[in-house]
Order: structure tokens, then sequence, then C-alpha cells
């Protein structure tokens, strides 16, 4: 009723936006891309910050310490322009559609679910195209320099709500971990987990 009410556009995609797609599964960066973006995937610490259950990862943050207690803060946000071309059929679809449409038991995508749910989703340990946003902050966290690019990024963390706070809080560990996937499943040794779990709550404090 709620659909048919408001007019919501939430059919299939037709054959025409779907032969648009790239293939989800073994897709990779291209190399030739790669040069054309900043490659941030081992400068940086990225992670992202969303409520429990989210699938569709749109944005990632980052914070890194820079020379005399500067702070370079950053935020990624998928890049879905390299996958959608203006005017193509996906774009006027997408036009069409306006937003995702979140049901209590269901969602309709704007996007097909290989560029929400996947390559346009920045997932952890997977690269990723984005746009991004740098702000050089001063010790008082005072906007000296914004610069935006293009990017490849490669987020580290999927963190919820829930658990920034408790690494904002200083939680124990033992809490903490169980809740950040790419620690509780790895084949790190203790002490490397600690050193990751010291830079992430470096980070989370500094934003």
């Amino acid at each position: 009723a709620i659909l048919i009410e408001y007019e919501l556009s939430v059919g299939s995609f037709s054959q025409a936006v779907l032969s648009e797609l790239p293939k989800g599964e073994g897709w990779k960066v291209d190399e030739d891309e790669i040069a054309r973006r900043l490659d941030l995937r081992q400068t940086h610490l990225i992670f992202s910050i969303d409520p429990k259950g989210c699938e569709d990862v749109d944005d990632t943050l980052s914070v890194r310490q820079l020379k005399k207690g500067r702070i370079e803060f950053g935020v990624h946000i998928a890049d879905v322009s390299y996958f959608v071309k203006s005017d193509s059929h996906t774009d006027k679809e997408a036009k069409n559609r306006s937003t995702s449409v979140y049901m209590p038991d269901r969602r309709y995508d704007m996007l097909p679910e290989v560029l929400s749910g996947n390559l346009c989703s920045l997932h952890s340990n997977v690269d990723r195209y984005a746009v991004s946003v740098m702000w050089k902050l001063s010790p008082n966290y005072e906007v000296e320099k914004v610069w935006y690019r293009r990017t490849v990024i490669r987020s580290a963390y999927k963190l919820t709500y829930e658990i920034a706070q408790d690494l904002f809080d200083g939680q124990d560990p033992s809490r903490i971990i169980p809740g950040i996937p790419e620690l509780k499943d790895s084949s790190l040794s203790q002490q490397d987990i600690q050193q990751r779990l010291s830079e992430l709550t470096l980070a989370i404090r500094q934003l």
C-alpha cells in the first residue's frame, strides 16, 4: 500500500540495465585506472561505521597523524560514477527511482545488487574506487587545507556504532574484539591484534 500510495518504482531492473553491469564475481581494480587515481591502500587507516546489519557501505573514514601534531581527516565515498555513466540506462533508471526504499521486511535498491551491495559498497579488505575529501587540520583542529581526489581505497574495518563507542570509551578488548570480524576471525598474533586495536582506538578518538 505504501509503495502504491507514494508511486515508488521498485520493479525488476530491465535487461538494458543489466547488460551494462560488470560481473561482480572476480572483479578487480584496473591498473590503468589506479594510475589515474591517488592510491590510499597502503598509506591510510580506513574504516566504516554503520548500524548493525548494514549491508551496503556507502562511505568510510580515515584519520592519519601528520608532522608537528597535525591531523589528516578523510571521508571516502563510493565512486558510483565509474560504473554508472551519464545518460546510460542504469543512470536513467536510478534517476527514476531516486533512492533506495527500505521497508520493515525488505528493501528495494536504487541500483542493481552487483553495484549497491558489492562493487559500490566499501566492504573491508577489498579494493574499491572512491571519491575522497581530505582535511588537513592543525593541532587545534583548525582547517588548514582541503583537497578532493578520485582514489583507490581498501577499508580495514567494518565497525558498528556500538563498537566505535566502546573503542572511544576504552572498554576492555575482550568486549570489543568479538565485535570486529577483521580481528576476531584473523590469524594475527595476540600482539598484532593489540597493536591494531590501539591504532584503531587512537583514530576513533581523534574523530
